[in-house]
């Protein structure tokens, strides 16, 4: 295979890489190089093939938009390098060097997208097939828009219902709340029910299907008499068994707990001696399990043997225990508490036959009415879209689906498709899957996933169609290619990312909590991770770093969070440990006079945005660099609560908290002493905002809004007190991005915008990146934002609590078991008792996500290359377990901590030591030195040579003053001025050509004047490429980009870039000549025996440029 030296593949890697002729699943475990492997397949296949497979007949599918582009970007610079190889040999193939030019050229509109992107290109192209109007295709709505019309829809169908069964929604309101006007709890849970309707394949058959899921109320007169215990669900009674299954695990881990402890001496100084009841306790809870989740499913899970689990309850609950003295033996007395509590919990139970029947038959009612609901809802949204000709991300796949089901469409892309590659396939979802299927033949799909990493059960990710698709696959070893193979499974099982400690740990952690007999998720032979022999280094380090408070008893309740001053000793300790790591390191470089160490190195990881707060301040303390944004999500953060607050008291003057907001924001910067005393002279909020003059700001920002658009607003937001440059860099990433998705968005008003800001809860997806590769800072991030990523040294921000939160909700729901809902007794308590559904979905649930949990901890160990510490405060001892590790360790939920320290507390590969508040290291600064030019290094491998983007060079060495009023504002049409170049005919044209165009008369003009150009008539003679994408790479440097306009003529190119600045020529030449020049470098590196000529086209001044 003609690949570069860098991207040699090894062995298991070439297996995946070369097989071909059926289906193939690869599982890749972190750090095993699946990109790579992804990259090399798509161009071998490209390339070497024969016959070759061109870009224009693959599909390759990633789970973001920016794994799409790098994606891009690494096929592009694998196939210069071929090129450049194959130009290197004695007879160049010319037919070579050309195929692969024009593979290049392709890869600007090569399939190499995101699952929705696909879909809507299919959506885009047959969209008459369904009867869509295409402009739906060309306005997505945000996540903003898309819950206000959710809310319009839900409060359509509720006056609906109100109008047609008003006795069945009065009771289905009441049933999530007293307050007749409260429709809050009914609204998310219509929501949730509608977000797994929407991932099923049909969703009106699962509205369907889930109104059968209860027995109907009793009618003596009617064919209906459901009365019995046996007649529930099959699926329903099992998980329901299953739950009672966990509840025995849980006292199974209690009693081997206090087995495990050192004897205790009671009073009178006697051994205390449970012993015997201990044993008699566990063979009950071994038949019992056996029992209640037996092999054969004939006979199994009937109320004959509901009840004699309730029996054999009752008996051990009868056992008198010996207690403990928590003073004495304080782990004794917790984990005897908590047995005789869930004993105790667990024999107070006494519903008979016709209590589990009959809570069923009354919830019935307000399962339908929720139903209902739900699906008018769902209808309702689906006509506001139609009639709005607008979609939302999760409306792209359900339209291609059904488009796709014409067969005669999937045929047609099918046989156009030789090869399907999906990345990160353990996080697609049934439709998701049903898609791909029926747009590729199974021998030609490669997916490639790891289950351990499927982190995204929100998004009704299911890891289980991985499961399935690796048991059902023959296991290859070798390259093979074989089209009477079904199915194939190659499993990528070195890491060359991470040290050799590093890989050590987490497989000893996850062969021990990821193998729990009842768990699906498994880490077996497969999984079992080898390293790379180079990646040894001395100082790797694995180190659980754990502060005992003082100020705690021993024993404190499951569900206690850890209070400020705890979690700020942890920010503290993480701190002074990073200050104290850099300052060695570069005491070492300094000595050795190599590579001074960079922030960039250290990454924070959390589960949440909550307690970044706490690391902002410790780091601000300490003088550490740092990129962390300290509220929950993009939307969230402190610029978009600025302009909410600002947006808000635009819409109403007495809106005093945020007038209060605003005042205080960096925006106006006034202290609280500030405000307080103006409001005592004033008399109130308002009066200050007016004598401070904001009152006139807003009437200014809302003039801007409903006259010129909320951009123009943004603009002149960024420019009031130059407020956009005394933003972080991390908030100055915020309002570009807001920015930039209200320019796609195009609200109509200041009260849409708002509405669309605050309507938005976007806890993990939508933070926006403040930081490049190259930035000597501290990432805090979450854990999921982390995925794909890697770092030298890893903190872990642990937790020893993980509670399961569904379980207080007022409905659960799931794909396969519907809805679970609690029986509501009438009386004035409202008392509620869980349904035998309720209880089923919501261990089912649990369960996954305690799955789940141990995932999201995989993902965080596999981020460290050198080193890990794990970081946390622990109230209370977590018992030892060791190769014991079973279910009731899994449902306990004691946190990350908690699986890390029952299992890996005594193995040496783990460092403990105590967190002591009081250290305190002072960081060392570095002599920095001004870079007045992009670097280049001497050539030792491509990984380290500059990467260099025209764009970089384009103000040359320092960047001129922001002027957002002309750069952001102008923005828009710049973006739009290009699109129009983009779409001129490759010939002459006239002004009938540019009909098609919805062009203002001033930008027609400018149009014709290139089109009548003396440069626009030689280029039309030459192949024109518009958005010509590139990469080269020289021994020094890689480039990579984007070009306006090229025509490739037969003795030269004429390279053409469009500026629209409003500037004199000579200042747009000086402005624009290096990233030109960059351009010029590039195409004479792919055309070394062409002239290059190269201009900037001013369409202000209607005027080419010539760069020379």
């Amino acid at each position: 295979m003609r690949i570069s030296e860098k991207n040699q593949l090894s062995a298991e890697q070439s297996v995946a890489c070369n097989s071909s002729g059926m289906g193939i699943v690869v599982s890749a475990s972190a750090g095993a190089g699946k990109t790579k492997v992804l990259v090399s397949r798509l161009v071998k296949r490209c390339i070497e093939d024969n016959p070759r497979v061109p870009l224009s007949r693959i599909l390759a599918l990633t789970f973001t938009e920016a794994a799409a582009s790098e994606m891009k970007k690494r096929v592009a610079q694998e196939l210069n390098e071929i090129k450049q190889l194959a130009e290197k040999e004695e007879i160049v193939d010319q037919e070579l060097t050309q195929y692969i030019d024009d593979q290049i050229i392709a890869l600007a509109s090569a399939n190499i997208t995101t699952i929705d992107a696909f879909c809507l290109s299919i959506i885009k192209k047959y969209y008459n097939i369904i009867g869509l109007d295409p402009a739906t295709t060309e306005n997505i709505l945000s996540s903003g828009q898309n819950e206000n019309i959710q809310h319009d829809a839900f409060m359509k169908a509720l006056k609906y219902a109100y109008e047609t069964s008003p006795q069945e929604i009065t009771a289905l309101t009441s049933y999530f709340s007293s307050r007749a006007d409260d429709y809050d709890g009914l609204y998310d849970a219509v929501v949730k029910i509608n977000r797994h309707a929407e991932s099923s394949i049909d969703p009106d058959e699962w509205f369907s299907h889930s109104l059968k899921m209860y027995p109907e109320k009793f009618d003596s007169t009617s064919s209906n008499h459901f009365t019995s215990f046996d007649a529930f669900d099959l699926n329903i009674r099992k998980y329901f068994f299953a739950s009672l299954y966990g509840q025995l695990a849980l006292l199974q881990r209690d009693i081997e707990i206090l087995q495990e402890l050192p004897e205790a001496i009671n009073g009178r100084g006697k051994v205390i001696d449970n012993s015997v009841a201990f044993d008699t306790f566990l063979n009950i809870i071994q038949t019992l399990q056996n029992e209640l989740m037996p092999e054969d499913e004939s006979s199994a899970y009937t109320f004959e043997i509901y009840q004699n689990y309730k029996q054999q309850i009752q008996i051990m609950d009868d056992t008198k225990l010996s207690s403990y003295k928590k003073e004495n033996y304080p782990e004794h007395a917790r984990t005897m508490d908590h047995l005789k509590k869930a004993l105790k919990n667990m024999a107070e139970e006494r519903l008979n036959e016709d209590d589990f029947v009959s809570d069923a038959r009354d919830a019935s009612i307000i399962n339908t009415a929720l139903i209902n609901l739900a699906r008018l809802t769902y209808h309702n949204c689906v006509r506001i879209k139609q009639e709005n000709t607008a979609m939302y991300f999760s409306d792209m796949e359900r339209y291609a689906y059904e488009i796709l089901k014409h067969e005669n469409v999937a045929k047609v892309i099918r046989d156009n498709l030789q090869e399907v590659m999906i990345d990160e396939f353990q996080d697609t979802s049934k439709l998701q899957d049903t898609i791909i299927e029926m747009i590729a033949s199974p021998n030609c799909i490669f997916r490639v996933g790891d289950t351990k990493q499927s982190i995204y059960r929100f998004r009704q990710a299911k890891p289980a169609l991985m499961r399935s698709k690796l048991n059902e696959s023959e296991k290859i070893i070798e390259e093979t290619i074989d089209s009477s193979m079904q199915s194939a499974k190659i499993i990528l099982s070195r890491n060359y990312r991470s040290d050799v400690r590093i890989i050590q740990f987490t497989n000893i952690l996850f062969q021990k909590i990821m193998n729990v007999k009842e768990s699906t998720e498994k880490y077996g032979e497969d999984d079992i991770v080898d390293w790379f022999p180079k990646n040894d280094s001395p100082d790797a380090l694995i180190e659980f770093a754990s502060y005992t408070p003082k100020n705690k008893t021993a024993i404190v309740s499951d569900d206690e969070d850890e209070d400020e001053d705890i979690k700020m000793i942890k920010a503290n300790w993480i701190a002074n440990k990073i200050i104290d790591t850099y300052n060695q390191e570069l005491k070492l470089a300094k000595e050795n006079d190599t590579k001074l160490p960079s922030f960039h190195d250290f990454a924070i990881l959390l589960r949440s945005h909550g307690d970044k707060a706490y690391l902002k301040a410790a780091f601000e303390a300490k003088g550490i660099p740092y990129s962390i944004d300290t509220r929950e999500g993009f939307y969230r953060s402190e610029l978009c609560q600025t302009v909410i607050a600002l947006c808000t008291a635009m819409l109403d003057e007495e809106a005093d908290s945020a007038l209060f907001a605003c005042m205080v924001s960096n925006l106006y910067n006034y202290s609280d002493e500030e405000i307080a005393k103006a409001k005592i002279q004033l008399g109130s909020i308002k009066a200050v905002a007016k004598e401070f003059g904001i009152y006139d700001d807003l009437k200014m920002y809302k003039e801007l809004a409903d006259t010129y658009g909320i951009p123009r607003m943004l603009s002149e937001l960024a420019n009031h007190n130059t407020y956009f440059n005394r933003l972080n860099i991390s908030q100055q990433s915020n309002f570009d991005y807001l920015f930039e998705m209200t320019v796609s968005a195009k609200y109509h008003s200041v009260a849409e915008f708002l509405n669309a800001l605050k309507a938005v809860e976007d806890e993990v997806s939508n933070e926006a990146v403040s930081k490049g590769s190259a930035d000597d800072i501290v990432t805090v991030t979450t854990i999921h934002h982390s995925k794909g990523l890697q770092y030298k040294y890893v903190f872990l921000w642990s937790n020893a609590t993980n509670q399961f939160r569904d379980s207080a909700e007022a409905v659960n729901v799931d794909d396969d078991l519907y809805l679970g809902l609690n029986f509501l007794c009438t009386n004035p308590y409202r008392a509620k008792r869980k349904t035998i559904h309720k209880r089923a979905i919501e261990y089912k649930a649990n369960l996954e996500d305690a799955e789940e949990f141990i995932r999201i901890l995989y993902v965080a160990v596999t981020r460290a290359v050198r080193r890990l510490y794990i970081v946390d405060a622990l109230p209370k001892p977590i018992p030892y377990r060791g190769k014991k590790f079973m279910l009731g360790d899994l449902l306990i939920r004691n946190g990350m901590s908690g699986l890390i320290l029952s299992t890996m507390a005594n193995e040496p590969i783990m460092k403990q030591v105590d967190i002591d508040p009081s250290w305190n290291v002072f960081l060392e600064h570095k002599e920095t030195e001004t870079v007045t030019e992009l670097p280049h290094y001497g050539y030792t491998s491509i990984e380290e040579k500059e990467v260099l983007t025209p764009s970089s060079t384009e103000f040359g060495s320092s960047l001129p003053a922001l002027d957002l009023t002309e750069t952001n504002a102008g923005r828009e049409y710049g973006t739009r001025i290009h699109a129009c170049f983009e779409q001129l005919p490759p010939r002459l044209f006239n002004e009938e050509d540019l009909e098609f165009l919805d062009l203002s008369s001033t930008e027609r003009k400018h149009l014709l004047a290139f089109g009548n150009s003396k440069i626009y008539q030689q280029a039309v003679e030459g192949e024109i490429h518009h958005e010509y994408p590139f990469y080269v790479q020289t021994e020094k440097e890689k480039i990579h980009g984007i070009m306006d306009f090229i025509s490739i003529l037969e003795d030269r190119i004429i390279l053409i870039d469009f500026k629209t600045d409003n500037a004199e020529i000579s200042k747009i030449k000086s402005l624009y000549t290096e990233q030109i020049n960059t351009y010029r470098k590039a195409l004479q590196l792919i055309y070394p025996d062409k002239t290059i000529d190269a201009y900037a086209w001013s369409v202000h001044h209607d005027q080419a440029i010539n760069i020379e």
